[in-house]
């Protein structure tokens, strides 16, 4: 999916605004805080959001709608260019056919029932922090999907939810994805690559997954820790404590192909009261031959996953990681906060970026060191398999992703009195030293020096407007020279009476000209 335009009326502090995004994998959008940028983000999971839940045309303006507001929004999906208004009295959707160049009204029920051809695939939200706002947006389809898995209604329902948010919290399950397809040929080069370069972790990493009791094992207590092993091998119907579907396959699995020489630990935890499976000794080439039926792509073994983290049964997923040659004793969460951040955000893309998906990114570089947000835009292309149907929206503080965007559409937020407006301009950036983007329109700072300069600045700027430097100002200079020494660029005393008469002569071959 890619969105090739928008218009809202009102949302918040955003009024009667249209934002236009060019047809490239990355979107940045720029701001003061306060400016807007996670609102943007929300009026588009909201309309995507609705578009997918809504059960007729008549929710959009009946009071229980959470779009309240009117818009227009066109994106490319597929083969078809959507057009979708929300005026004041109906929802008008037009489908332009890219195969036959033609335009084709729709009406909202057979947008609904075309949803796998009209719609993204994914809808994927991250945060690094607590944006309840953003993550509360996706809350409704969690629901579902909790729903779905503990009814065990999940042999229809689509991988991860059409929406689906994720923070730092799931990286340790994406590491295991990534982990288990490392070998794959069709993922192995990034997969690789993101391991090794940007996480340092070797390929003789050890990786333990520990399952435990979910909630309603109560209602099978005769398919309990103690009796696991003696259930599976008289071949009895849902062993893992009466768990069905996906994830009793998932976990037969995992069991059949934990070390031939060793069963795997079964037990119960008095102290905590929990009944506990340990799968220490995982052979991941069998394991990953094994899973191609029922889970042959990352996404689905993701999917999978986090079905069971969501309904409560895994308990840890130990790594004793191997980390430019030293082992690190403890799981996952031992990684950097921005190791962890690098591996959740590049993941995500090489999961689903073979799908048509729209990934919301809501300042993703928290965490990153400056090398890796100077290289950032890079990496979400590399690790997008297929950027021709997906877009990644990002917002941003970082000067550094900034400075690197050549491909890039950059969208401006700005204060004009009282009201925001949008720059999308795209200002020129490229080939600029990191301090010019610093004191640009995007984030406009007065200057790139410490703020403890402010006054030399301005008393530098005062004295280069005069016509003639007098005693007095000779003597201001010197003693800010005497406070803070020669500055990067040799800002001394005869720095600006250079400065100066240089302005001056070229003011005069200005006149002769």
């Amino acid at each position: 999916m890619k969105i090739k335009s928008l218009w809202v009326s009102e949302y918040k502090n955003l009024k009667n605004q249209t934002f236009t995004f060019n047809k490239g994998l990355t979107s940045l959008i720029i701001g003061q805080n306060g400016l807007g940028k996670s609102n943007l983000l929300e009026i588009i999971v909201l309309i995507l959001k609705e578009l997918d839940l809504a059960a007729n045309e008549d929710y959009f303006f009946s009071a229980k709608t959470n779009i309240y507001f009117l818009f227009k929004i066109q994106y490319e999906c597929r083969d078809s260019i959507l057009t979708i208004e929300k005026n004041s009295s109906s929802l008008l959707i037009e489908r332009h056919d890219l195969n036959i160049n033609r335009d084709i009204k729709l009406t909202f029920n057979q947008l609904k029932v075309n949803k796998h051809l009209y719609l993204p695939d994914f809808v994927i939200g991250y945060y690094s922090g607590e944006n309840k706002r953003i993550k509360g947006l996706f809350g409704k389809h969690a629901e579902k999907r909790i729903n779905n898995i503990k009814n065990n209604k999940n042999s229809k329902f689509p991988t991860l939810g059409k929406f689906f948010f994720t923070d730092q919290n799931l990286g340790e399950l994406l590491f295991f994805t990534l982990w288990v397809f490392q070998n794959d040929k069709e993922y192995a080069e990034k997969i690789k690559e993101l391991f090794q370069k940007y996480v340092g972790v070797e390929a003789n990493t050890k990786v333990n997954i520990t399952f435990k009791n979910p909630e309603f094992s109560k209602n099978y207590p005769d398919k309990n820790a103690d009796l696991l092993v003696e259930n599976i091998q008289n071949d009895v119907e849902n062993p893992f404590w009466g768990i069905q579907g996906k994830l009793d396959k998932f976990l037969r699995l995992l069991y059949d192909n934990n070390s031939s020489t060793s069963l795997p630990t079964a037990y119960v935890d008095d102290k905590n009261n929990e009944e506990i499976l340990l799968l220490d000794k995982i052979n991941f080439d069998s394991l990953k031959d094994d899973l191609a039926k029922d889970f042959p792509t990352p996404a689905d073994l993701f999917d999978v996953l986090h079905a069971a983290d969501t309904i409560g049964i895994i308990k840890e997923i130990d790594s004793v990681i191997s980390k430019n040659g030293a082992r690190i004793n403890h799981n996952f969460k031992e990684l950097s906060e921005g190791e962890q951040q690098i591996l959740t955000i590049l993941g995500l893309l090489l999961l689903t970026g073979k799908s048509d998906s729209l990934y919301i990114f809501d300042e993703p570089d928290t965490h990153l060191n400056p090398i890796w947000q100077r290289q950032f835009i890079n990496l979400l292309k590399e690790f997008n398999l297929d950027d021709a149907n997906s877009q990644i929206l990002v917002a941003t503080h970082s000067p550094l992703i900034v400075q690197n965007t050549k491909n890039a559409n950059l969208l401006l937020l700005r204060k004009e009195g009282d009201n925001v407006v949008i720059d999308d301009g795209n200002h020129i950036v490229e080939n600029w030293r990191i301090d010019q983007v610093l004191v640009s329109e995007y984030f406009d700072l007065p200057t790139a020096r410490p703020s403890n300069l402010d006054i030399y600045m301005e008393t530098r700027e005062e004295i280069l407007k005069k016509e003639e430097i007098t005693e007095s100002d000779e003597l201001k200079l010197k003693e800010f020279q005497n406070d803070f020494g020669v500055f990067p660029t040799g800002e001394t005393v005869n720095d600006i009476k250079a400065m100066l008469l240089i302005r001056k002569i070229t003011e005069k071959i200005d006149d002769k000209t």
